[in-house]
């Protein structure tokens, strides 16, 4: 971010420049810079004030820090009516999570005769099969492709 001024800079005076009649080639060699180079930035940060671009130049960085995060969802879906009565996004689904989700479900509709789910750790969890013995909710695991291939 420290040659963001710089950069901006440059581009003002290749606007000035090339508004008084000077070729592009003329003004990226005023500029020390290849032509390639002024046209990329001008894509990029043509028109825009240093705050502004410092501003873009973190958001980039924040959507690249949130690509690399790794985001967990909870779909529950009613398997008769085909109703989504919770979808749940967070960075970590643990099983106590899963329980206060299944909770506010299980107190708002009551409990279900079964809950079918994937084979993760979130459902397989003691005290998730613990509280779901307790309520005589009884669970079915749908397995996966490597699952199913073991004997």
């Amino acid at each position: 971010m420290k040659g963001l001024p710089l950069l901006v800079g440059k581009l003002r005076e290749a606007e000035v420049r090339l508004s008084q009649g000077a070729s592009v080639a003329e003004v990226v060699r005023a500029l020390a810079i290849s032509e390639v180079r002024y046209y990329r930035w001008r894509k990029q940060y043509g028109g825009v004030r240093v705050e502004q671009a410092k501003r873009l130049v973190e958001v980039e960085r924040e959507n690249a820090r949130l690509r690399k995060a790794a985001f967990w969802m909870l779909a529950v879906v009613d398997e008769y009516t085909r109703e989504r009565p919770a979808i749940v996004v967070n960075r970590k689904l643990d099983s106590t999570y899963m329980l206060e989700t299944l909770g506010e479900l299980f107190v708002n509709r009551g409990p279900p005769e079964h809950i079918r789910s994937v084979n993760g750790p979130e459902f397989c969890a003691k005290a998730v099969k613990n509280r779901l013995g307790r309520l005589q909710v009884k669970t079915l695991l749908i397995l996966s492709r490597t699952d199913k291939a073991r004997p």
